[in-house]
């Protein structure tokens, strides 16, 4: 967890996730593909990250999250500070129906692999936003 090994060129990812098996499937599928991640165990960890000087590309965060913040709130606030960064959503407990953002969403269960390349799909340059 904390800050990931930042070099000049590569995408930024936050990995927010309290399950740590799932949380560390999501960031090994990423770096896998070139990307950087930090990883967060809740929306305090995430904030504290951000605050240390990681700005990240995308954030990837489960809906339910522990503690006072959930990841929807979590998500408005981060895209306020970095409006250019890619949100996507993730929840066994709800369906993409249920939400009417303008989010991504990646219904649980979902392969750490397909997750991964639908993230670097969406922040290629010019990339649309992804449906999940």
């Amino acid at each position: 967890m904390g800050m990931p090994n930042i070099h000049a060129g590569f995408q930024l990812v936050l990995v927010v996730e309290d399950e740590v098996l799932i949380r560390m499937a999501m960031a090994a599928a990423l770096r896998e593909l070139d990307l950087s991640v930090a990883e967060a165990r809740d929306a305090t960890e995430a904030l504290n990250i951000t605050h240390a000087g990681f700005v990240p590309d995308a954030l990837l965060t489960d809906i339910r999250l522990p503690g006072p913040m959930d990841g929807l709130r979590l998500a408005a606030l981060l895209e306020s500070l970095f409006p250019n960064m890619r949100v996507f959503l993730t929840s066994g407990h709800m369906a993409s129906s249920d939400l009417r953002l303008p989010m991504n969403f990646l219904e649980k269960p979902i392969h750490p692999r397909d997750a991964a390349r639908h993230i670097k799909r969406a922040l290629r340059p010019h990339a649309g936003v992804a449906q999940a």
